[in-house]
Protein backbone atom coordinates (compact mmCIF):
# COMPACT_ATOMS: atom_id res chain seq x y z
CA UNK A 1 0.00 0.00 0.00
CA UNK A 2 0.88 3.43 -0.42
CA UNK A 3 2.22 5.46 2.46
CA UNK A 4 3.47 9.03 4.16
CA UNK A 5 5.67 9.67 6.34
CA UNK A 6 5.12 5.93 7.46
CA UNK A 7 2.04 6.33 7.62
CA UNK A 8 -0.31 4.07 5.01
CA UNK A 9 -2.61 6.24 2.77
CA UNK A 10 -6.05 4.67 1.88
CA UNK A 11 -7.10 5.82 -1.46
CA UNK A 12 -10.95 5.60 -2.33
CA UNK A 13 -13.01 5.81 -5.38
CA UNK A 14 -15.73 7.50 -5.21
CA UNK A 15 -16.66 7.71 -8.68
CA UNK A 16 -19.70 5.49 -10.18
CA UNK A 17 -19.39 1.97 -10.82
CA UNK A 18 -19.37 2.70 -14.83
CA UNK A 19 -16.66 5.02 -14.33
CA UNK A 20 -14.41 2.36 -11.95
CA UNK A 21 -14.52 -0.17 -14.60
CA UNK A 22 -12.80 1.72 -17.08
CA UNK A 23 -9.84 1.89 -14.70
CA UNK A 24 -8.96 3.02 -11.28
CA UNK A 25 -5.74 4.15 -9.54
CA UNK A 26 -3.83 0.84 -8.01
CA UNK A 27 -5.11 -0.09 -4.52
CA UNK A 28 -7.77 2.15 -4.43
CA UNK A 29 -11.10 0.93 -2.74
CA UNK A 30 -14.55 1.56 -3.49
CA UNK A 31 -16.77 3.32 -1.09
CA UNK A 32 -17.95 0.33 0.00
CA UNK A 33 -15.12 -1.64 0.54
CA UNK A 34 -13.67 1.59 2.19
CA UNK A 35 -16.97 1.47 4.63
CA UNK A 36 -16.41 -1.98 5.39
CA UNK A 37 -12.99 -1.06 6.24
CA UNK A 38 -14.02 1.51 8.63
CA UNK A 39 -16.06 -0.91 10.69
CA UNK A 40 -13.77 -3.75 10.67
CA UNK A 41 -10.82 -1.91 11.64
CA UNK A 42 -11.37 1.57 13.06
CA UNK A 43 -7.71 1.93 14.24
CA UNK A 44 -6.15 1.17 10.62
CA UNK A 45 -8.53 4.18 8.95
CA UNK A 46 -8.20 6.01 12.30
CA UNK A 47 -4.45 6.19 11.95
CA UNK A 48 -4.30 6.46 7.89
CA UNK A 49 -4.25 9.35 5.50
CA UNK A 50 -7.82 8.29 4.29
CA UNK A 51 -7.61 10.11 0.12
CA UNK A 52 -11.09 10.37 -1.92
CA UNK A 53 -11.16 11.04 -5.41
CA UNK A 54 -13.09 10.98 -8.39
CA UNK A 55 -12.48 12.75 -11.97
CA UNK A 56 -11.76 16.55 -10.48
CA UNK A 57 -12.38 16.32 -7.42
CA UNK A 58 -15.65 17.83 -6.71
CA UNK A 59 -17.47 14.08 -5.77
CA UNK A 60 -14.01 13.49 -3.60
CA UNK A 61 -14.65 16.53 -1.84
CA UNK A 62 -18.41 15.93 -0.92
CA UNK A 63 -17.20 12.65 0.47
CA UNK A 64 -14.31 14.49 2.46
CA UNK A 65 -16.69 16.67 4.19
CA UNK A 66 -19.07 13.70 4.92
CA UNK A 67 -16.52 11.59 6.45
CA UNK A 68 -15.56 14.50 8.48
CA UNK A 69 -18.83 15.36 9.58
CA UNK A 70 -19.45 11.38 11.17
CA UNK A 71 -20.92 9.70 8.09
CA UNK A 72 -18.38 6.57 8.67
CA UNK A 73 -20.05 6.44 12.40
CA UNK A 74 -16.22 6.66 13.93
CA UNK A 75 -15.21 8.18 17.31
CA UNK A 76 -13.22 11.82 16.61
CA UNK A 77 -14.22 11.90 12.72
CA UNK A 78 -13.26 15.51 12.96
CA UNK A 79 -9.94 14.41 13.71
CA UNK A 80 -9.59 11.91 10.91
CA UNK A 81 -6.70 12.78 8.08
CA UNK A 82 -8.73 12.95 5.29
CA UNK A 83 -7.29 14.86 2.08
CA UNK A 84 -9.21 15.80 -1.37
CA UNK A 85 -6.80 13.36 -3.72
CA UNK A 86 -8.95 15.76 -6.46
CA UNK A 87 -8.81 13.57 -9.87
CA UNK A 88 -8.05 10.80 -12.25
CA UNK A 89 -7.76 13.61 -14.22
CA UNK A 90 -4.76 15.42 -12.45
CA UNK A 91 -3.37 11.85 -11.33
CA UNK A 92 -2.65 11.18 -15.13
CA UNK A 93 -0.50 14.10 -15.39
CA UNK A 94 1.15 13.14 -11.92
CA UNK A 95 1.92 9.32 -11.55
CA UNK A 96 0.29 8.24 -14.48
CA UNK A 97 -0.34 4.55 -13.45
CA UNK A 98 -4.15 2.94 -13.51
CA UNK A 99 -5.09 -0.45 -13.34
CA UNK A 100 -8.57 -2.25 -14.68
CA UNK A 101 -9.05 -5.59 -12.35
CA UNK A 102 -5.53 -5.25 -10.96
CA UNK A 103 -3.67 -4.92 -14.75
CA UNK A 104 -1.87 -1.59 -15.96
CA UNK A 105 -3.96 0.20 -18.12
CA UNK A 106 -3.56 3.19 -20.22
CA UNK A 107 -7.36 4.42 -19.90
CA UNK A 108 -9.49 6.19 -17.78
CA UNK A 109 -12.73 7.86 -17.45
CA UNK A 110 -13.36 11.84 -17.72
CA UNK A 111 -17.13 11.97 -17.15
CA UNK A 112 -17.94 14.35 -19.68
CA UNK A 113 -16.00 15.85 -22.49
CA UNK A 114 -15.66 19.28 -20.83
CA UNK A 115 -13.32 17.41 -18.30
CA UNK A 116 -11.41 15.83 -21.52
CA UNK A 117 -8.01 17.41 -20.41
CA UNK A 118 -6.02 13.64 -19.22
CA UNK A 119 -2.20 13.71 -20.47
CA UNK A 120 -1.20 12.65 -23.77
CA UNK A 121 -0.65 8.93 -24.19
CA UNK A 122 -4.13 8.03 -22.30
CA UNK A 123 -7.62 6.86 -24.28
CA UNK A 124 -10.29 8.74 -22.20
CA UNK A 125 -13.63 7.58 -22.03
CA UNK A 126 -16.88 9.74 -21.46
CA UNK A 127 -20.36 9.62 -20.29
CA UNK A 128 -22.50 10.53 -23.64
CA UNK A 129 -25.49 12.70 -23.41
CA UNK A 130 -28.08 10.11 -21.89
CA UNK A 131 -25.50 9.21 -19.55
CA UNK A 132 -24.26 5.62 -20.89
CA UNK A 133 -20.58 5.20 -21.53
CA UNK A 134 -18.87 6.51 -24.93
Amino acid sequence: SMQQGGRDVILIDVRSPPERAVSTLPGALDQHSFAALAREEPERVAAAVLVPFCTIGFRSGLYCEWIRGGGLGMAASSELDVRNGEGVVLWSHDVGTFVQDGAPVRSLHVYGSAWDLAADGFDTVTFGPAGHLS
